[in-house]
């Protein structure tokens, strides 16, 4: 088991005692020579956009994902590395003052943090998440989630329609509803100046994580025939999960293009080679199959789309979908309609006129809607002024919790690919 590391030097020391904040952060951050995944990219979305309002910003980055055969990457003066709850305690207990944002599970919190102001944030509905995953341990985590909140003295999620699928979660955990102000939400976004754009004509792209519930397979098809129509590139970069054995389907799928002259197969790139690749890209291709989770998702890969300019070709369900759609910001399509997928693709390579508008109006859109100065700014306000709970009960009639676990074990039977 890979173990964290301690404080480095008196720089660290200094930077936690000094912090405003400290943000707990579930994956490595992203780097110039590294790639990131959404969890870690979340974290460091809200630590940009809390530093941008003017506080100060120390990570607990845990390193459970990173690979057991290379070694970490020296943490930065304010980042400091943990892989148990033993050790972030430890490091907790360093901080002199200020706030919590924990964007890792609940279920790793130390008794440490009950004298901090804690805000809880989830990226996603991990409860659907794991029942894709593991549907023998969907009932298990149905009960974790009835308390998982309890410690917490805000909640935020990326989305607005995942804060309505939280709700019942957080009266569950003892929150009294009618306090709309301990609940935000805080959209994701990046800070950072995006790379110049460089389009190579008739060049489309995919990236990001594979995951098994996501299914891609019907837009990288009609995206691989019409590259080949026109002589363009599809460019993958992308693998799987280094938890989800389930993607095996998807990895396979996306094996089959590599004979193909038009494609390019990657796995993930560092950061500033995959940005570079990002910017020549036409535009991106982005089709998921409709499911309980996919309804609720922010997806970091399309919010990173919008903000490098590269206009998405997405879904036409969920929250980023729809804004896509009200900015006529890319393509969003229904993702069974394969005639409608190829038009959008057919438009994007077609005609360079309309790609190069709905790049402009997806930058704009990240930048009104998305950057993290925007969405960050009454969580820092949280961070600053919040106050803790003071009534924590949480529902202790076991008929009542009962009845809404078997509602929800029976959503979770109907989930596609689980019951």
């Amino acid at each position: 088991m890979r173990t964290g590391r301690a404080l480095a030097g008196r720089g660290q020391q200094s930077c936690l005692e000094s912090a405003n904040v400290i943000v707990i952060a579930d994956d490595i951050l992203p780097r110039p020579d590294l790639g990131g995944r959404a969890a870690g990219m979340r974290a460091w979305g809200i630590g940009q956009g809390l530093e941008a309002n003017g506080l100060r910003v120390f990570y607990a980055v845990r390193t459970r994902w990173w690979p057991q055969d290379q070694p970490l990457p020296e943490p930065k003066p304010n980042e400091a590395y943990w892989s148990s709850p033993a050790e972030l305690g430890r490091l907790l207990r360093r901080m002199k003052h200020g706030a919590i944002v924990n964007c890792s599970y609940p279920s790793i919190l130390p008794a440490a943090v009950e004298d901090s102001l804690l805000i809880q944030d989830s990226h996603g509905p991990r409860l659907i998440e794991g029942a894709f995953r593991n549907r023998c341990a969907a009932k298990l985590a149905a009960w974790r989630e009835t308390t998982a909140y309890a410690k917490a003295d805000y909640f935020i999620c990326a989305g607005f329609r995942q804060q309505n699928y939280f709700y019942p979660w957080l009266a569950l955990s003892g929150f009294d509803l009618t306090e709309t102000s301990r609940f935000l939400v805080v959209r994701f976004g990046y800070s950072e100046t995006p790379p110049a754009r460089r389009p190579v004509p008739k060049r489309l792209i995919f990236a990001g994580t594979l995951l098994p519930w996501t299914d891609p397979r019907s837009g990288w098809q009609i995206a691989a025939e019409e590259v080949q129509r026109v002589g363009g590139e599809l460019l993958f970069i992308t693998s799987a999960h280094p938890g989800d054995l389930a993607s095996k389907f998807l990895t396979d799928a996306l094996n089959a293009f590599r004979d193909s002259p038009r494609c390019r197969v990657m796995d993930k790139l560092p950061h500033e080679a995959y940005l570079r690749e990002l910017s020549s890209a036409t535009a991106a291709i982005d089709v998921m199959q409709r499911n309980s989770e996919r309804d609720l998702a922010f997806p970091t890969r399309t919010i990173e789309y919008l903000w490098a300019g590269v206009p998405p070709i997405t879904y036409d369900y969920g929250e980023v979908g729809e804004l896509v759609f009200r900015y006529n910001a890319g393509w969003a399509t229904p993702p069974r309609d394969e005639a409608s997928i190829r038009s959008a693709v057919r438009e994007a390579l077609d005609r360079p006129g309309v790609t190069e508008s709905k790049s402009k109006n997806a930058q704009y859109l990240h930048q009104t809607l998305l950057h993290p100065k925007v969405t960050t700014a009454p969580l820092a306000d949280v961070c600053r002024k919040g106050v803790k709970r003071r009534e924590r009960r949480r529902v202790s009639f076991p008929r009542v919790r009962g009845l809404l676990l078997r509602q929800v074990i029976a959503v979770l039977r109907r989930i596609e690919g689980v019951a």
